[in-house]
């Protein structure tokens, strides 16, 4: 076969679907095999940074490898947010980056890609964990194999593979890559043992979980260590409802996007022992870095990749096991068993307090709070940088895990746009739903056009406020008037490119417009938001 249909075959064996791509003459030959295969569906998006995002939102509804293709020089300059998500974030993105003829290789040709040209791999290489040529198809399968345990090898991340554009009409003699195994470092028994004690205590221990690592395989095991155990949870924003959050044991977020009552805030503070599994202590999970919070008194176990030197010697009483947190936890899971007699037998430490947040509800959360009322727990939600993010970490409540869905580490604007796209495809009929903003939607908009192209189900919800919120809170006086966006009426941008579309400006015209909308169907929804004394 040829290397383009190797490629996709490969791919196709990893439960990979779908390539998201932007053609260019450095992949006319992918582009030309892309007609005939079976193997993945392509769609065609309307930038290579869009294409990046989709595969990134793929990756994490699906759990399988995200895959897409560009040319070289600009076209992959274009992924760069993608692959600096997908690095720091630890995603497994495959990008096939394409390149002039071998011919052209040492010659200075129009969007040369080698070191006599953009040099992509010198640059690109930085942001991946493996990175490399195919100048010689007979290296392809042992290349492809290789990127392949990379991305999916703990800790997960992108992979690039420069070809030029004459080689994916080359044969290959070799079956595709079969399905490669997600590999982690072997974990010590005693790490697993002294956790399992741990979980044993009486009382004074709490999980504080994050997404990093965690999967949805490992929540089953989670919920079942907590309930047996009655260990409370804390989360970072971004695994916000990894257990559901009406759960008892769940005490809500701390940090960046936690509500005002700081229930997670006083838990933490009271217990003795801090199980850290899955979360970067970044100044956005730690109250900016509280000292009140971790203090020496406390018993901490960080379970995850690396852990800076700075915050290891921070704490007297840190445990460090270097281990993926979603191994960890379903090994704990099995080394509790010989626990459980105690650990049924203790006393319930009693539900964690619920309610209103608040008694005066301003109006963007009083937007959440109908949207929530709306739409269907399975449904997943995709939060777009700035306002969003702490507007939707204190008023949305996640019912179902595995449905919140954010990026923590990069928040780059639009990345919503693009990664609802790519989960909303994996989850037909359904969809997904975008909560993005006026700043966002100047970025990656258009990509909205991807999902009217492929009656992609997505539901879009655009905060108009005219400005850039999350950076013009930060100033009190003159910047302020430099944060203005222009004023555009987004409702009239959905139908030009043939989405049902609604300006909202109140929360009864909220209530009204959704009464009669079907939440797997295919709409733009501006909210309108301005200064008043209602905001």
């Amino acid at each position: 076969m040829k290397a383009a249909e190797f490629i996709f075959q490969s791919m196709a064996n990893q439960g990979t679907k779908q390539l998201f791509f932007v053609p260019g003459q450095q992949i006319d030959a992918l582009v030309k095999n892309l007609q005939d295969t079976s193997a993945v569906t392509p769609i065609l998006c309307a930038s290579e940074g869009g294409a990046g995002f989709m595969a990134d939102g793929a990756v994490r509804f699906s759990k399988k490898p995200g895959f897409l293709a560009s040319i070289g020089g600009p076209g992959l300059a274009n992924v760069v947010p993608a692959l600096l998500t997908a690095y720091l974030e630890q995603y497994p993105l495959v990008v096939i980056s394409g390149d002039n003829p071998q011919k052209l290789a040492a010659w200075p040709s129009f969007q040369n890609a080698t070191d006599i040209g953009s040099k992509d791999l010198a640059w690109a290489g930085q942001l991946t964990k493996y990175a490399c040529r195919v100048t010689d198809i007979a290296a392809l399968p042992s290349l492809l194999t290789l990127a392949l345990e990379q991305a999916l090898s703990y800790p997960y991340g992108p992979v690039l593979l420069q070809v030029p554009n004459d080689v994916f009409d080359q044969e290959v003699d070799a079956m595709p890559v079969p399905r490669a195994a997600c590999s982690a470092p072997a974990i010590s028994p005693e790490g697993t043992q002294a956790i399992a004690a741990v979980l044993a205590q009486e009382k004074g221990t709490c999980f504080f979980l994050g997404s990093t690592g965690l999967q949805t395989s490992t929540q089953e095991a989670l919920l079942a260590i907590c309930e047996s155990s009655q260990i409370p949870v804390i989360t970072t924003l971004d695994s916000k409802g990894i257990i559901p959050e009406t759960h008892p044991l769940n005490y809500g977020v701390l940090g960046y996007g936690s509500p005002p009552n700081k229930q997670a805030r006083k838990l933490l503070q009271k217990m003795e022992r801090v199980i850290i599994l899955g979360v970067k202590l970044s100044d956005r999970n730690t109250d900016n870095w509280d000292p009140s919070l971790f203090n020496t008194n406390k018993r901490l176990f960080y379970i995850g990749a690396h852990l800076p030197e700075a915050i290891r010697n921070a704490w007297d009483d840190l445990t460090f096991i270097q281990a993926d947190p979603d191994e960890f936890l379903q090994q704990v899971y099995h080394q509790l068993g010989s626990y459980q007699s105690r650990a049924q037998a203790k006393q319930p430490i009693g539900q964690a307090p619920k309610g209103p947040i608040s008694v005066a509800v301003p109006l963007p959360g009083k937007f959440v709070h109908i949207i929530r009322r709306w739409l269907p727990a399975r449904i997943p939600v995709f939060v777009d940088a700035g306002s969003w993010k702490e507007t939707m970490g204190k008023f949305w409540t996640v019912k179902q895990p595995g449905t919140f869905f954010m990026s923590p580490d990069v928040g780059s604007m639009g990345w919503a746009i693009g990664a609802g796209l790519g989960a909303a495809i994996q989850n037909q009929p359904y969809g997904a739903v975008i909560f993005t903003g006026d700043g966002s939607m100047g970025m990656h908009g258009l990509e909205l056009a991807t999902a009217v192209r492929y009656n992609i189900p997505v539901t879009v919800f655009v905060l108009n406020n005219g400005t850039l919120q999350s950076v013009k809170d930060r100033h009190t006086a003159d910047p302020k008037s430099l944060l203005k966006l222009p004023e555009i009426n987004w409702k009239t941008f959905g139908e030009s490119i043939g989405m049902t579309a609604f300006r909202i400006e109140t929360a009864e015209a909220l209530i009204a417009c959704l009464e009669n909308l079907q939440p797997a169907g295919q709409y733009l929804i501006e909210l309108v938001l301005r200064d008043t004394p209602e905001n």
